[in-house]
């Protein structure tokens, strides 16, 4: 399963959208606690902002989420191209 994180920021129903038309079953994780072992594949829709992004992160709890979930091994992280460099 792929998760989308929702942290009011980016276009996150472009890629659900995307997905769910390809019948590629998607979350939509809004909230930190919504990580679950059953996400491989996370996606991190981005923006120009990465002050404001990294901000909104942290309000919702993710930046730790985020940080445990691309430590193992088996699971996928992809940031949007509009921030990827800042973020990483």
């Amino acid at each position: 399963m792929i998760g989308i994180i929702d942290y009011g920021m980016g276009n996150i129903n472009a890629f659900k959208n995307i997905y769910n038309e390809n019948g590629i079953e998607v979350k939509i994780i809004n909230q930190s606690n919504n990580f679950n072992e059953n996400i491989k594949k996370v996606i991190l829709p981005g923006v120009g902002s990465f002050d404001y992004a990294i901000q909104s992160l942290r309000y919702y709890g993710f930046l730790e989420v985020i940080e445990k979930f691309i430590k193992n091994p088996n699971n996928f992280f992809f940031r949007n191209l509009c921030w990827n460099a800042d973020f990483m």
